[in-house]
């Protein structure tokens, strides 16, 4: 669930099921996370359950191996302090609650900060004209073991989500992918899923699952957004025109000394025009000011126009 561009909250969701022999007072064993995970938490039908602390699991882990280092080494103690030291990840335990429910939902959820895809196309012809910084997102997913997982991703808010079917280009022989709501377009533009059923279990690497998607701007917002900056763009370009075209004509006296912009700016509808430009321009920056990732480029043009706008406008008054 995405609450800007930049920031995810991801959730995990398991549907459990245990047997009455189940023991609650031990900690079991549930995912390997790289590094920290920000704000983690995990509940048991909406319980918050016990994390394991890290001497807690370095126990369990100790416990469970131990037995295979003294068939293999003398000096056992140390080497599982070097194997503890050199591990990946952190192994995360947690302790479930008795319910008196053999079925239940598991859901850890955490802050996440989104990349965007690093092997990204960006516009090396004319990047001023494409100010909208639409992202394209690369996610890795590695699913349940022989299980089949559902995926959901939603936009934030005032942006839509698009799975980039022309970027991802998909084999893979342990997975089934299932992406019927992500091509559908008449399907929710702020949501999209697929299923995933892993079909074949070997190594981590060839189990994840990547595809990629985008944030975008909704059509209709993206429209009124290049309007009002091209708009913007072309009266800059002509009261800059008209003023270089006049002081050229004041300092040198060439032989074609007309200026073709003159009637036009001499008109009184022409004041309400640059008016009206700046109000649009005041309206959608209004908008902007709680986004500074899709839209941060389009919002410094944009002021910088105004800007330059007012200024240039008030002198050609004098000219």
């Amino acid at each position: 669930n995405f609450e800007t561009p930049n920031r995810a909250l991801i959730t995990h969701e398991y549907d459990v099921k245990i047997d009455s022999s189940f023991k609650y007072d031990k900690f079991y064993y549930l995912f390997n996370p790289t590094e920290k995970l920000s704000w983690l938490k995990i509940s048991q039908e909406g319980k918050r359950l016990s994390v394991a602390e890290k001497n807690t699991v370095k126990e369990i882990v100790k416990d469970i191996i131990l037995d295979e280092l003294k068939t293999e080494f003398t000096d056992f103690k140390s080497k599982f302090e070097e194997l503890w030291n050199k591990k990946k990840g952190l192994p995360c335990f947690i302790k479930l609650e008795d319910t008196n429910y053999q079925n239940f939902l598991l859901t850890a959820s955490y802050y996440d900060s989104i990349k965007r895809d690093q092997g990204e196309k960006k516009s090396k012809i004319l990047p001023f004209f494409s100010p909208l910084l639409e992202r394209q997102i690369k996610y890795e997913y590695f699913p349940l073991k022989n299980k089949s997982s559902w995926l959901y991703i939603k936009s934030p808010d005032n942006f839509n989500i698009k799975y980039n079917h022309k970027e991802t280009v998909y084999i893979d022989k342990n997975n089934d992918i299932d992406y019927a709501n992500s091509n559908n377009e008449e399907a929710d533009p702020e949501k999209i899923s697929l299923t995933i059923r892993n079909k074949k279990d070997t190594t981590t690497l060839e189990n994840t699952v990547n595809f990629n998607f985008d944030i975008v701007v909704p059509p209709s917002l993206k429209a009124w957004f290049l309007t009002i900056y091209y708009l913007s763009l072309i009266l800059l370009l002509l009261l800059l025109g008209y003023i270089l075209n006049a002081i050229y004509i004041s300092l040198w006296s060439p032989v074609w000394n007309i200026n073709p912009l003159e009637h036009l700016f001499q008109k009184n509808d022409f004041g309400g025009f640059v008016l009206a430009i700046i109000a649009a321009i005041i309206a959608t920056r209004g908008w902007l000011i709680s986004e500074e990732t899709i839209l941060k480029k389009y919002s410094i043009n944009i002021t910088v126009f105004m800007v330059l706008i007012v200024l240039f406008y008030i002198i050609s008054l004098f000219i």
